[in-house]
C-alpha cells in the first residue's frame, strides 16, 4: 500500500473519525468555559502518541481534508493539559511539516513550547525542520528573509514562470502578505512599470493602499515605488514603478481619460468571483478585456477564495492574432487555522438554556449546553443573548446582521450587558469615541456604545471611522464588532467567533453557501488564534433560515455575468426591441450593463465576433445580438467614445438626452452645472437631476427627493464634511415640520453620500457632461465645456480643490483632507507640496482628531520628502 493509499485508508476508518471527532468536541469546548459537556464528553483521553502518529502520516497528503485533520490534532495537542512536552514539541513539527511556522511562533510567545524547538530536536529530524525552513524560505534583495507557507511558496513560484495565473486560497492563506511581496519585488525589478490592483470596494482600495505603502516602506522602497488610488494621469509618476489601487470604476475612468491605450505591466484582479456580480461584474470583465486589448503582453493575475474553476480565468480564449500565454492556476485551499461549524439551539420550554452541537462532515452531534443570564423574551434578542452568552468578555466576536438599523439595534442591545471596558482601554477607544462625534453627529450611537467594546460596521461609514473601528478590533480593545455584508467584500478582518442567525445578503436574499463561507472564513485569525467558530443560531428554524444551515463547506463556481445574460438572452433581446425602457433599466441594472458593453465592444472591434467569449455561446444568440448592436451603432448620432466611456447606461438613453439638449429652447449655458458655491447651485442642481431622471432614467426619484438630493450633492462638491452634510439635513427636516429621527437621518445621509453622491452622480452627471460636451462643440460654445471636465471625479472624492485631492493622493481619507483643507490656506498645493506643509505646520492641527493626526503622521512616514 503506498502513501497515498494508506493517508486515504487512515482517513476513512471509523475508529480514528471517533478519535478525531473527539479532538475537535474538546478543543471546542475548551474555548467555552460555559458551555457544560454532555457526558460523552467529560473525560475524554486522548492517545497522543497514536493521534500525532497518525497526523504526521496526513501532514504528507495533498488532500486538503486531510491537512486539516492533521492541523487539528496538532493545534489541540500544543493547547490540551494532558499533553505533555515531547508531544507538543511533535506537534510543532507536524506544524511545520504543514508550513504553519506563524502557528509555531505563536505556541512559543504563549509560553506553550519553550523558544528553540529545532535545537531541541534529535538529528534525523533536525536535519528535516532546516530543510523545510531552506525550501519555504526566500531570500529578497532587500536583506529580507521571507518564511512562507506552501501556497506562497508555490505563489511565488507560479508568479515568476507565468503571464497568466489564477488562483483559489482561503482567507487565511496569507495572500495579501505575499502578494504585496511580490508586487514590492517585482517593482524593484521593473522600474517604469505601472501594476494595477483590482478590488471591489472603496474600503478595500484603503485597506490594500494602506498594506502595500507599509511594505514598501519596511522595503525602503518609498522612493522608487509611487502608489496611487487617485484615477488621473498625473498620478503615474515618470522613473519609477506606479502602483495603482482601483475598483473597476476608477479603472475605466482612468483608461477612458487615455483614449483606452494606457501601457500596464501587470494587472491583478482580487476577489475575482466578483465577475458574476451582477451588473458591476459586467464592468469588471470589460476593463479587464480593454487592458489586455491595450496591453497583450500584460502580466494578468487572479485571485479567489475556494473556487472550483478558478483555471477558467485564464483560459487561452485570446484572439488569433494575440501571442500565445503561459498560464497556471493554483488551488491550494488547505487551512492555515482551523474553522469550527457550530449550531445553537435553545431546549424547548427552557427559554435560558441552550444545546451546542459541532458539525462534523456535514452531521450535528451533540457536545454541551449552556444557561444565559437573560431570557430572550423577543426573538430579536437571540442573536445578541447567544453571543454575549459565548464570548463572553474575551473579545474577537464579528456578528453578522442584515443591515445597518439592525447593527445598532444589536449594539444597544449589548450596551446593556456588557461592562465598562477598563480605565486603559477606555483611553484607547477614547480617540474612536471623538471622531464619531465630530465626523458624524454628537448623537451617533457609535460615541456611546464603544465605551464598552462595542462597534457596529457598515458599508456607508466613513473610510476613517471604519480603518479606526478595524485596528481597535484587531487590538482586542472592541471585543464585538456588529457587520453587515460589507464584510463579504474581502476586508480583511480575522476574528474569533462569528455569529450568525438567518443571514441575508441585501433586504430579503438569503445567503448563498459561497457568501456563507466567505463571510466564515473570518473566523479564526492566524497567528493570533489556533482555531475559530462559526456559530449558527437556530438553524432548524427555516422561517428564519430560508435557505437550510449549510452544514458542509463546498467550493463555489466562478460564473460571469455577462455569459449568464448572453447565454439565455431572451430578456436581452426583448429589452433592447423595447428601445431600452427605463423603468426595465432600473429593475434589471444587468441588461443595461450588458447592452452597453457589446455596444462598446462592437464600436472598439468592429464586431461581437471578433472578441475572445463568443465561442462559448450559442452562434445563433450571437448572430441576432450582432444584426441588432451593429444596426444601433451604424444610426447614433453621439461619437463612440461617449457611449464607451459611459459603460451601464444605454447608448440610446444618451440619444433622449442629447435631443433634449437640441429640442429645448434655452441659452446652452442653462445646462451647464455652475460652481457649487454659486448661490443658485442648489437649484441648478435639482433641475440637472431631473433632466436625468427624464432621459437617462428615474435614477434620482420624484421632486422632493431630487431637491434633498440636489442639496446633498453641491455641499458635497464643496468639500462640506458628513457632520455638517448631517447636520443640514437634520434642519431641513426641521424646517418642513417632518420628523427627524436622529439615528435614521444619520444613517440616510451616509448611505445617500455613497450610493448617490459617490456612485449615481458621478455615473450618471458624468455621462451628462459628456453629451453635453458634445452637443456644446456642436454649436461651436467650447468656451463652456473647461470648467465641468472633471466633474464626476470631483463627486466621487467629495473635493473642491487641488490641494484637497493632492492630501486624498498621499493616501489620505476625505475626511483628514476635508479637515486639513480648512487650515491650509493654498487650494492649489502638489502632493509634494502638501507634504511641505505638513512637515512644517504640525502646530497648526494639533487639535484635529487623534485619529486624524494619527493618519497624517502614517501618511508622513510612508511619503518622502521628494518624490
Amino acid at each position: 500500500m503506498g502513501k497515498a493509499e494508506l493517508q486515504g485508508w487512515l482517513a476513512e476508518r471509523s475508529f480514528f473519525k471517533r478519535d478525531v471527532r473527539n479532538v475537535v468536541a474538546t478543543s471546542v469546548l475548551k474555548q467555552f468555559k460555559q458551555v457544560e459537556p454532555v457526558e460523552d464528553y467529560k473525560r475524554i483521553e486522548h492517545d497522543w502518541n497514536h493521534l500525532l502518529l497518525c497526523a504526521s502520516l496526513l501532514a504528507q497528503s495533498n488532500n486538503e481534508a486531510h491537512q486539516d485533520t492533521s492541523l487539528r490534532i496538532a493545534q489541540h495537542c500544543l493547547n490540551d493539559g494532558s499533553s505533555r512536552g515531547q508531544h507538543k514539541d511533535a506537534a510543532a513539527v507536524i506544524l511545520d511539516c504543514l508550513g504553519n511556522r506563524i502557528a509555531i511562533e505563536l505556541a512559543e510567545s504563549r509560553n506553550i513550547i519553550p523558544a528553540g524547538i529545532d535545537e531541541r530536536l534529535p538529528p534525523p529530524l533536525r536535519m528535516d525542520w532546516t530543510a523545510r525552513a531552506m525550501e519555504y524560505s526566500l531570500a529578497l534583495n532587500t536583506d529580507k528573509i521571507l518564511h512562507l507557507n506552501k501556497f506562497q511558496r508555490s505563489f511565488w513560484d507560479a508568479i515568476n514562470e507565468s503571464d497568466w495565473l489564477s488562483l483559489s486560497a482561503p482567507t487565511s492563506a496569507g495572500k495579501s502578505f505575499i502578494m504585496s511581496n511580490w508586487i514590492s519585488h517585482y517593482a524593484r525589478e521593473h522600474l517604469e512599470s505601472t501594476i494595477v490592483y483590482l478590488v471591489p470596494t472603496r474600503a478595500l482600495v484603503q485597506q490594500v493602499e494602506e498594506d502595500l505603502r507599509r511594505c514598501f516602506e519596511e522595503a525602503n522602497l518609498t522612493l522608487s515605488i509611487h502608489v496611487s488610488s487617485v484615477p488621473l494621469h498625473s498620478s503615474i509618476r515618470p522613473g519609477v514603478a506606479n502602483v495603482l489601487v482601483f475598483t473597476q470604476e476608477r479603472l475605466h475612468l482612468l483608461l477612458a481619460s487615455t483614449n483606452y491605450e494606457m501601457q500596464i505591466t501587470s494587472l491583478i484582479v482580487d476577489e475575482a468571483q466578483k465577475l458574476g456580480d451582477g451588473y458591476r461584474g459586467i464592468l469588471l470583465q470589460s476593463v479587464i478585456e480593454t487592458s489586455l486589448a491595450a496591453n497583450p503582453g500584460m502580466k494578468l493575475i487572479f485571485a479567489a477564495p475556494m473556487a472550483d474553476n478558478i483555471e477558467s480565468l485564464i483560459e487561452q480564449d485570446q484572439l488569433q492574432d494575440e501571442p500565445q500565454r503561459k498560464t497556471r492556476a493554483i488551488s491550494n485551499d488547505a487551512p492555515m487555522v482551523n474553522q469550527n461549524l457550530l449550531w445553537v439551539s435553545h431546549v424547548p420550554g427552557r427559554p435560558k438554556e441552550w444545546n451546542m452541537d459541532l458539525i462534523l462532515e456535514g452531521e450535528p452531534t451533540a457536545i454541551g449546553r449552556f444557561v444565559m443570564r437573560f431570557a430572550p423574551t423577543s426573538t430579536s434578542k437571540r442573536l445578541t443573548f447567544v453571543a454575549s452568552a459565548l464570548g463572553g468578555n474575551e473579545g474577537g466576536n464579528l456578528i453578522y446582521v442584515n443591515g445597518a438599523a439592525e447593527a445598532e439595534k444589536i449594539a444597544k442591545q449589548l450596551y446593556g450587558i456588557l461592562p465598562p471596558l477598563s480605565p486603559q482601554q477606555q483611553l484607547e477607544v477614547a480617540g474612536l469615541i471623538q471622531l464619531s462625534r465630530t465626523v458624524v453627529h454628537q448623537e451617533y450611537l457609535l460615541g456611546t456604545v464603544a465605551s464598552r467594546g462595542i462597534a457596529f460596521h457598515y458599508g456607508n461609514m466613513p473610510l476613517l471611522l471604519k480603518s479606526e473601528i478595524e485596528r481597535l478590533f484587531r487590538a482586542n480593545i472592541i471585543k464585538y464588532l456588529i457587520c453587515t455584508s460589507t464584510l463579504l467584500e474581502g476586508v480583511n478582518l480575522p476574528c474569533r467567533n462569528v455569529f450568525v442567525r438567518g443571514p441575508r445578503k441585501g433586504r430579503n436574499t438569503p445567503m448563498k453557501d459561497a457568501d456563507f463561507w466567505n463571510l466564515a472564513g473570518r473566523a479564526g485569525r492566524w497567528g493570533q488564534e489556533f482555531q475559530g467558530n462559526i456559530v449558527c443560531i437556530d438553524p432548524h428554524d427555516s422561517k428564519v433560515w430560508r435557505l437550510p444551515a449549510p452544514r458542509i463547506r463546498h467550493k463555489y463556481t466562478i460564473q460571469r455575468t455577462s455569459d449568464e445574460v448572453l447565454r439565455h438572452p431572451t430578456d436581452l433581446i426583448e429589452f433592447i426591441e423595447n428601445g431600452t425602457p427605463r423603468t426595465t433599466a432600473m429593475q434589471r441594472p444587468d441588461l443595461e450593463y450588458s447592452f452597453s458593453y457589446l455596444v462598446s465592444t462592437q464600436l472598439r472591434f468592429g464586431s461581437i465576433y471578433n472578441t475572445p467569449w463568443t465561442h462559448k455561446l450559442p452562434n445563433g444568440n450571437i448572430q441576432d445580438l450582432q444584426t441588432m448592436i451593429e444596426n444601433i451603432c451604424s444610426n447614433l448620432n453621439l461619437p463612440a467614445s461617449i457611449a464607451t466611456r459611459n459603460p451601464g447606461i444605454s447608448p440610446l438613453a444618451m440619444e433622449n438626452l442629447l435631443a433634449y439638449f437640441r429640442e429645448e429652447e434655452l441659452d446652452p449655458q442653462k445646462f451647464v452645472p455652475i460652481p457649487s458655491e454659486s448661490d443658485q447651485a442648489v437649484l441648478q442642481y435639482t433641475m440637472l437631476l431631473s433632466r436625468i431622471n427624464k432621459t437617462l432614467g428615474p435614477v434620482f426619484g420624484h421632486a422632493g427627493r431630487t431637491y434633498v438630493l440636489g442639496l446633498l450633492i453641491t455641499n458635497w462638491l464643496e468639500g462640506h464634511p458628513l457632520a455638517r452634510l448631517i447636520s443640514e439635513r437634520i434642519n431641513y427636516l426641521r424646517r418642513m415640520d417632518r420628523p427627524a429621527n436622529i439615528a435614521k437621518v444619520i444613517r440616510d445621509t451616509m448611505a445617500d453620500v455613497e450610493q448617490v453622491a459617490r456612485f449615481e452622480a458621478p455615473k450618471y452627471i458624468g455621462c451628462y457632461v459628456d453629451v453635453l460636451s458634445f452637443h456644446l462643440k456642436s454649436i461651436h460654445r467650447e468656451d463652456l465645456i473647461e470648467p465641468i471636465k472633471d466633474i464626476a471625479l470631483r463627486l466621487e472624492y467629495g473635493i473642491n480643490s487641488t490641494t484637497q485631492l493632492s492630501l486624498i493622493s498621499l493616501g489620505l481619507s476625505r475626511t483628514t483632507a476635508v479637515a486639513l483643507a480648512e487650515i491650509i490656506p493654498n487650494d492649489e498645493l502638489t502632493e509634494f507640496e502638501c507634504v511641505s506643509w505638513l512637515r512644517d505646520n504640525r502646530q497648526l492641527y494639533n487639535d484635529l482628531s487623534p485619529v486624524i493626526k494619527a493618519e497624517i503622521e502614517t501618511s508622513l512616514h510612508q511619503n518622502p520628502e521628494s518624490f
